[in-house]
């Protein structure tokens, strides 16, 4: 199912755009690196035991990586303010919820 992470990307995009020059980066980049670990370690689970334990190490490490570079910015939607690291945890379950197979790979 790829919608959900389309509109999760979306949201980003536009969050990025008028956040301004150094928010929209830490946006961008945490958006981006938050469904990276998400996918991955989604990947990382259908492999063989050193696998699981390896994808979800580098996951965790590109996860940690997402929320430290999203505490440059937060989010303002319908009166309600999202800080920067729940929007990149929110990126990172969408992707790990929502990625299939074909998303993340055989």
């Amino acid at each position: 199912m790829f919608w959900p992470i389309f509109v999760y990307l979306v949201a980003s995009v536009a969050i990025s755009v008028t956040a301004g020059w150094a928010p929209g980066l830490h946006a961008a980049g945490s958006s981006l690196l938050a469904l990276a670990a998400g996918g991955g370690w989604r990947a990382s689970l259908r492999g063989d035991r050193t696998q699981k334990i390896a994808g979800s190490v580098i996951a965790i490490v590109i996860l940690a990586l997402a929320v430290w570079l999203a505490g440059g910015f937060s989010v303002h939607a319908y009166g309600h303010q999202i800080t920067g690291p729940i929007w990149a945890l929110i990126g990172f379950a969408v992707c790990f919820v929502f990625a299939d197979r074909r998303l993340t790979g055989p």
